[in-house]
C-alpha cells in the first residue's frame, strides 16, 4: 500500500491553519464578569446587568474572548461565587489577604477615594467618629486593610446594601456612612445640595480586576489585563 504525500505547499497551509486555529482558541472560551450592584460609576446594576467603568475595561481588555456581564447578586455573594468558580473575573475590587486565596489580582487600574458621610457637621474624621459615635457599613465590603482594621470590635450597624445605609442614616440610627465618594455622591445628591448631609475622604484604594483562581485560565487572563492596563496607562 502507497503512503500519500502531502505537498510542502499544502502542509504548510495546513500547519498555518492549525497554528491560527490554536491562537483563536480563547474566542471559544466564555468569561462570566460582576461586580458590586452599587459602586458607580465602577460598576453598577442598572436592572439588567452589571455596567460601569469596571465592565467597560475587562471587556475591552478581553476582547478575544467571550465576556458576558452578569448580576450575580449582593457583593458579599458575589465574592462567594467568585470564590467557587460560578464568576470568572470581578471587575473591581480592592486587594485584601482574605481575597488573594481565591483571587488572582491584576495591576491597579484605578483610585478609589473613600468617605465618611454624615449629617453630623462637626464629625470630621473616621478618627472621631470611632470614638464614639454609630456606624453603619454594607455587608461584604472592604474598605482598604487600613480602615477595616480600624473598624475592628467598633459600634457598627451592617445593612444589605447602600440604600438601606442611607435610610438608617438619615433616620439617625447611625452617625456616619463609610463608602465610596463618588458613590456617595450619586446616593446622596439631593441631600448633599441641601446640606443636610456632608462628607470628608477619609483615605483612599486602588481598584484592581480579581480573576478566580478556579479558572485554569487565570494567570493568562491576568497577564492580558495587565498588558491593557500598562499599554493604556491607566493608573
Amino acid at each position: 500500500m502507497k503512503t500519500k504525500l502531502i505537498p510542502l505547499g499544502v502542509a504548510v497551509i495546513l500547519i498555518l491553519a492549525f497554528t491560527s486555529a490554536s491562537l483563536a482558541a480563547p474566542q471559544e472560551e466564555t468569561l462570566i464578569i460582576s461586580g458590586h450592584e452599587a459602586w458607580s460609576p465602577v460598576m453598577y446594576y442598572d436592572s439588567k446587568t452589571i455596567v460601569g467603568t469596571g465592565p467597560d475595561i475587562v471587556k475591552e481588555a478581553l476582547s478575544d474572548y467571550q465576556v458576558f456581564s452578569q448580576y450575580k447578586g449582593p457583593w458579599e455573594i458575589v465574592q462567594e461565587k467568585a470564590k467557587a468558580g460560578e464568576i470568572d473575573i470581578i471587575v473591581a475590587v480592592y486587594k485584601t489577604e482574605e481575597r488573594q486565596e481565591y483571587l488572582l489580582y491584576s495591576e491597579p487600574y484605578l483610585v478609589d477615594p473613600i468617605g465618611i458621610f454624615t449629617t453630623d457637621k462637626n464629625l470630621s474624621t473616621l478618627d472621631e467618629a470611632l470614638l464614639s459615635k454609630k456606624g453603619v457599613i454594607t455587608e461584604g465590603d472592604s474598605y482598604g486593610e487600613r480602615i477595616d482594621n480600624l473598624l475592628k470590635e467598633k459600634n457598627l450597624l451592617v445593612v444589605k446594601n447602600p440604600d438601606q445605609a442611607k435610610e438608617v442614616l438619615l433616620s439617625g440610627e447611625a452617625d456616619y456612612f463609610l463608602y465610596s465618594v463618588y458613590s456617595g455622591e450619586k446616593l446622596f445628591k439631593e441631600e448633599l445640595k441641601k446640606g443636610e448631609v456632608i462628607y470628608s475622604k477619609v483615605g483612599s484604594e486602588l481598584f484592581y480586576v480579581g480573576v478566580s483562581k478556579a479558572n485554569p485560565n487565570a494567570e493568562k487572563i491576568v497577564q492580558i489585563l495587565n498588558k491593557y492596563i500598562n499599554e493604556n496607562n491607566l493608573l
